[in-house]
């Protein structure tokens, strides 16, 4: 093990193993994190909202609008 560490390719390649993993675990923490506050306060997130209705009309359109058309 001691001579696997002494050569410069094996540990150059372990210590950007260990970088990219660190950085990997923090994006991942992050997430864990952001999820479990949104959770905690109830808040969803994603594009559901889309598909709800929008809920008022428009004065002025090219298309025809009403309230209960979709945001998209």
């Amino acid at each position: 093990m001691v001579s696997l560490l002494r050569n410069q390719k094996v540990r150059n390649a372990l210590l950007q193993i260990l970088y990219v993993g660190s950085i990997a675990a923090m994006v991942l923490a992050g997430i864990v994190i952001a999820r479990q506050n949104l959770a905690a306060q109830g808040i969803t997130s994603g594009f559901d909202f889309l598909f709800k209705s929008t809920g008022w009309d428009l004065n002025f359109s090219l298309l025809p609008a009403t309230a209960n058309d979709p945001y998209w």
